[in-house]
């Protein structure tokens, strides 16, 4: 339920999620907001990421947004997942 609710944020939110259940990961390149300015894309990211943890939370479950990876380029991101303590 957790990745249901977080795939269908994602998606209202101009991105195209794909998941990898292996490595808890979710590929979100190209990020649809890299075009930004570029001196705000961090905020904008941890922004993001903190909306992304309060949708995990709400929803429920183990899963937890850790981080998102620091991007090769401007349009990569990738948000790593995790197992919380039960």
């Amino acid at each position: 339920y957790q990745l249901d609710a977080l795939v269908e944020h994602l998606e209202e939110s101009g991105f195209e999620p794909v998941i990898d259940d292996r490595q808890l990961t979710i590929d979100l390149t190209p990020c649809p907001h890299a075009a930004a300015r570029p001196e705000d894309r961090p905020v904008l990211c941890q922004v993001h990421l903190g909306l992304m943890q309060g949708v995990l939370a709400q929803a429920g479950g183990p899963l937890a947004a850790d981080f998102v990876r620091d991007p090769a380029t401007p349009v990569d991101c990738v948000l790593q997942l995790s197992h919380t303590a039960a």
